[in-house]
């Protein structure tokens, strides 16, 4: 674990660490804004992957997905990446 990489991980693999483990692990490392729009993210890719969508909750999937955006481009603004 030199490097702390992560190798031969199947798609499978990647998505149970998205979905599941990501959200616990960032529990205590980042501040509260930021680690619920990582939640929030994550629960959006897990209803995205499920073998079905209900289009009822299409609209809610979508507003999910820009409110996840938007405050990311809150919590880091595009000008602290500027050099």
């Amino acid at each position: 674990m030199k490097e702390k990489k992560f190798t031969n991980l199947k798609a499978h693999d990647c998505h149970m660490l998205m979905t599941q483990l990501l959200p616990v692990a960032l529990r205590g490392v980042l501040s509260e804004n930021v680690r619920l729009l990582v939640v929030k993210l994550c629960a959006f890719l897990k209803a995205i992957s499920q073998k079905a969508i209900d289009p009822a909750k299409l609209g809610k999937l979508q507003n999910d997905a820009v409110q996840c955006l938007v405050g990311f481009e809150l919590a880091f603004p595009h000008t602290a990446l500027e050099s």
